[in-house]
């Protein structure tokens, strides 16, 4: 109906003012904590495409606008904050309608809500799809980086790998465990992971053949497992369930897991370089002096290791 339309037009800008102050009014919003420039500036873009759409006789530039604008404000938080002042702008827009454009005219009142059904309503549920598809997301993301931060896998010397385990190891822990432990041993070409279970607090029969099917996976790109870090306490629970690792190589803490890992390469760690001499790797700085306890004389410090 074109004198709606017109109408419109003519008062968009009274429109835009008066749902500003409202929106600025109520302190439960994003809007009231904006300076007036920005909302007025926010306001006025999503009454353009609504226009549009009125003017064509269309929908689809709201819906759109709004499917875009979905993802930005659920990165935002504020779907809540833009649904309820999308609820206010139709309340203004509505009520000068009724009251002052269109007091005493019921058909170009009908048109007009009719409108609103046609083109916003349809906006709104544009808004809301695209605000769950973002969320979900976005928690889909943050899933994937605790899983990822939660089975860290380091290189700490060629050949070398370190796959700390903290928390509980249930199937689909399991499942990412495996997925690391193998994509690690690609990557780095890795002839010897270290497995350090000492924040696993249970290690069941489940548990435990999980660790084992990582183990055999791991042979099979010819990678060997070496499990660190079992405790008292967990080795007393395995023996008591009579769960079994003789396939796996175990040692006592991460330092002989290091150790034996060094070994297999014919390396080890040795004590460090003494002051004075060039060259080598592992050679710090050192502290202090050390007494030779068999000729009394004073030696150069010791400073830090290296590896041979």
């Amino acid at each position: 109906m074109q004198r709606v339309i017109d109408a419109f037009i003519e008062h968009v800008d009274d429109f835009v003012r008066v749902s500003v102050d409202r929106l600025m009014a109520d302190g439960t919003t994003m809007y009231a904590r904006m300076p007036r420039e920005r909302v007025d500036a926010l306001i006025a873009s999503s009454i353009i495409p609504f226009q549009t759409d009125l003017v064509n006789g269309t929908t689809s530039v709201f819906r759109e606008f709004w499917r875009k604008l979905g993802p930005q404000r659920a990165r935002q938080g504020a779907v809540v904050d833009v649904l309820q002042g999308t609820l206010i702008i139709i309340d203004v827009i509505t009520e000068q309608m009724r009251h002052t454009l269109f007091p005493n005219d019921p058909e170009a009142l009908a048109w007009w809500m009719e409108q609103v059904q046609f083109i916003i309503f349809p906006g709104i549920i544009m808004l809301v799809e695209s605000y769950v598809t973002a969320r979900d997301q976005m928690i889909q993301e943050k899933v994937a980086l605790v899983r990822e931060l939660s089975t860290p896998i380091m290189p700490i010397y060629p050949g070398i790998l370190v796959l700390p385990l903290v928390g509980n190891v249930d199937p689909t822990r399991a499942g990412q465990i495996m997925e690391t432990l193998l994509e690690g041993i690609s990557s780095y070409q890795a002839d010897t992971v270290i497995m350090d279970i000492t924040g696993v607090a249970v290690v069941d029969t489940d548990v435990a053949n999980y660790l084992l099917q990582a183990a055999r996976a791991a042979r099979l790109l010819g990678s060997q497992v070496v499990l660190v870090g079992i405790s008292s306490t967990i080795a007393q629970t395995m023996v008591h369930l009579g769960i079994g690792l003789e396939t796996v190589t175990t040692r006592s803490n991460l330092q002989a897991g290091i150790e034996y890992a060094l070994g297999l390469q014919g390396k080890a760690i040795l004590p460090g370089y003494r002051s004075g001499d060039t060259g080598g790797e592992g050679r710090g700085t050192g502290r202090g002096k050390a007494a030779d306890p068999y000729s009394g004389e004073i030696s150069p410090p010791v400073s830090g290791y290296k590896i041979q």
